[in-house]
């Protein structure tokens, strides 16, 4: 991914959704995604004693309920999670956590203020900042050119106007 001046500027505190829903380790997986399934989210940060020790998603459901046959009402979310959690800061660039999420192959960022989450990005958010980045790069490029436009088409007439008054200078010149 090409490193764009605006991504490096913009952080993610702007686009990370918050407050971020949780559950505790030791809820049922059917609690869960009862939960996932009321809120239309796609997953949940997981909490030991208030602190972030995991995240539990739609594909752990499917992966490591499903496909495993095991008993939804029986299985703690603490033991299908994934863990441990990357995170970012708030101040974190948008270049940054998508670079980090790509590095790691995981769609979903926690972001924490000292030990505290205070949102989470996905990769859709990422997404949709780098498009509304690029676009907003464009209009701003548009305008540059506009500027340049001017100021040639200005320097042109200048040129011009000059060409001309030599032009009748040396014609006097030879009367």
């Amino acid at each position: 991914m090409r490193e764009h001046s605006y991504v490096k500027m913009k952080c993610v505190r702007g686009i990370m959704s918050h407050p971020v829903v949780t559950v505790d380790s030791e809820a049922n997986v059917q609690d869960a995604a009862q939960i996932m399934s009321e809120k239309k989210i796609g997953s949940v940060a997981v909490l030991t004693d208030g602190e972030l020790v995991g995240i539990f998603t739609e594909r752990d459901i499917s992966t490591k309920i499903v496909a495993e046959n095991r008993d939804a009402s029986k299985t703690k979310v603490g033991q299908v999670m994934h863990s441990p959690v990357v995170t970012a800061e708030p101040e974190t660039t948008i270049y940054e956590a998508s670079k980090i999420m790509s590095d790691a192959g995981f769609r979903r960022l926690p972001i924490v203020e000292g030990e505290k989450l205070v949102g989470i990005v996905t990769q859709t958010d990422i997404e949709m900042a780098l498009r509304a980045i690029s676009i907003d790069e464009l209009k701003t490029k548009v305008h540059e050119l506009e500027i340049f436009n001017k100021m040639a088409i200005g320097r042109e007439l200048k040129m011009a106007e000059l060409k001309k008054r030599i032009t009748e200078i040396e014609g006097e010149g030879e009367a």
